[in-house]
């Protein structure tokens, strides 16, 4: 993603962000990947997640996240670093990794609560308890549920070209 995010041509004018789709947009980290860190190699994973998730959300286009599945952990601050969350009403929201007795590290702290304020925030991020889309646009998070999280991210890519051309 680092790369990709170097390579994004001057000429784009929205970029949507998703994953494989289906089960999950991301997941999160695997659990078991937390076994081989050390003090350093933990401290040298987060700083390299938040330097790639705040050049995400530093990028000049508008970004959109098409999220269709979990967006669990970094997935949901891969999320959050981009200005606009569509998903589907299968896709669940959070942060779970307190629950495992780690913070979340790539920025969800900080986006989080200025997106939907601190003390929803706070809930959220020490409940470790997911949501579903429906609670997750009512709250704030994301913008839009749709059935296809993509084509809606699609359609309104086409309608930020439309504006941006207009000006």
């Amino acid at each position: 993603m680092d790369q990709v995010l170097d390579e994004v041509p001057k000429d784009v004018d929205v970029v949507i962000v998703t994953g494989a789709g289906g089960n999950a947009f991301v997941a999160g980290v695997d659990i078991n990947d937390f076994l081989d860190l050390t003090k350093e190699t933990g401290i040298e994973l987060v700083k390299k997640g938040q330097r790639i998730f705040q050049k995400l959300e530093d990028l000049e286009q508008p970004t959109i996240a098409a999220i269709d599945g979990f967006a669990l952990g970094g997935g949901l601050e891969l999320a959050l670093a981009c200005d606009i969350r569509i998903a589907t009403p299968k896709s669940q929201i959070g942060l779970p990794e307190t629950g495992l007795g780690v913070f979340p590290g790539y920025g969800g702290t900080q986006r989080l609560p200025r997106l939907i304020g601190e003390g929803k925030a706070k809930q959220l991020i020490f409940s470790a308890d997911p949501v579903s889309a429906e609670e997750a646009k009512e709250i704030g998070i994301i913008e839009e549920v749709a059935e296809d999280a993509m084509e809606a991210a699609k359609t309104l890519a086409k309608k930020i070209c439309s504006a941006v051309r207009l000006r």
